[in-house]
């Protein structure tokens, strides 16, 4: 096997050493011009309407929604051998639930919000390298004499702006009810401000200052890529009004989202790869979502989005008349986000 090759298993075990634990999804303020030179990723046309929609959240004091959020990372990593008829599989990834209730405090003159949001169940399952680190269901009978499940009932609260943006206010007390071990960790990462405002933003929405929209629209945002990726890159993720509908006599909003990576180029305008001493293969990076959005409430229905990364090397120094084949390692990074309204 080629030094090459064996680079690249050193580095798919440091991939893998870092646990889902610090991947979950983060929140960054996106910046809405593509570089230049990068292309957008392409829609198939959509059904033009001339009826104009307003994309933002709407808030009412007194108002009380039940809601479902949702996150996960995984890696996943495959080495086959052929010549010595050997191959290696390795699965990481965390799996985050969280179901609520969020009721309004006080509106702003501006259309902010503040929410006091309730802690009614929470699911929080780690493995690293197909070993099980963590796992716990409150849903599951006998979870109540856990540690995680001190956090049911807990509240914190948080301030929403009508474009998707969340900032956390306060969640000390809730951070103090789990005091044992990793279960204590886990419950300070979760009530963290990155993954507190991760968990109750909405990625379509986030800091468009253009509210109206027609069907058909167009907009991009340029986003770093998620933390734990093999490589560090950008995501230009491509937003589509896709489609207004009318269900029980209410507007119903579509809008999709398709990504791709944004090239990291030196200063002679040359694409970038840390990697391509060791990766001869083929890397790809992609992601699609949806947002079903009421605009006759200002409330979100369901939001999903899913960014995926993949890379595939050979061994450069495979000679073909051996016949069995080059050694290839294949390598996956996921983030899925999604959101949804219960009631």
């Amino acid at each position: 096997m080629s030094a090459r090759m064996l680079i690249g298993i050193a580095v798919c075990g440091i991939f893998l050493l870092i646990s889902g634990a610090g991947c979950e999804p983060s929140v960054e303020k996106p910046a809405f011009e593509p570089k230049a030179g990068e292309e957008k990723p392409r829609f198939k046309p959509a059904v033009k309407s001339a009826e104009p929609a307003v994309l933002a959240l709407k808030f009412a004091e007194g108002d009380i929604n039940r809601y479902k959020s949702a996150s996960g990372t995984s890696k996943d990593y495959s080495y086959e051998q052929p010549s010595k008829q050997e191959s290696k599989n390795e699965h990481s990834g965390v799996q985050t639930e969280v179901i609520f209730t969020q009721q309004i405090k006080h509106v702003g003159e501006d259309g902010s919000a503040i929410a006091e949001i309730k802690i009614e169940g929470l699911k929080y399952y780690s493995m690293v390298s197909k070993e099980v680190k963590f796992d716990f269901d409150s849903s599951r009978t006998g979870s109540g004499s856990e540690p995680l499940a001190r956090l049911i009932g807990q509240n914190y609260t948080i301030r929403m702006l009508p474009d998707g943006t969340v900032k956390l206010v306060d969640a000390a007390k809730a951070r103090t009810v789990v005091r044992e071990g990793l279960a204590a960790k886990i419950a300070e990462r979760l009530l963290g401000e990155k993954l507190v405002e991760a968990r109750h933003s909405i990625p379509a929405l986030l800091g468009r200052s253009e509210t109206s929209v027609k069907s058909g629209q167009q907009w991009s945002v340029i986003e770093k890529g998620p933390e734990g990726m093999l490589q560090a890159r950008e995501y230009n993720k491509a937003y589509r009004f896709a489609d207004i509908k009318q269900e029980k006599g209410q507007r119903i909003a579509v809008v999709r989202m398709q990504a791709n990576d944004v090239k990291m180029m030196d200063k002679d305008g040359k694409s970038v790869n840390f990697f391509k001493d060791i990766f001869k293969g083929a890397e790809n990076y992609t992601g699609q979502g949806e947002l079903i959005f009421n605009l006759d409430t200002g409330k979100v229905n369901k939001s999903s989005e899913k960014l995926e990364a993949s890379w595939m090397a050979t061994d450069p120094d495979y000679d073909e008349e051996g016949g069995a084949g080059p050694d290839v390692l294949l390598m996956s990074f996921t983030q899925s986000r999604s959101f949804e309204r219960l009631n």
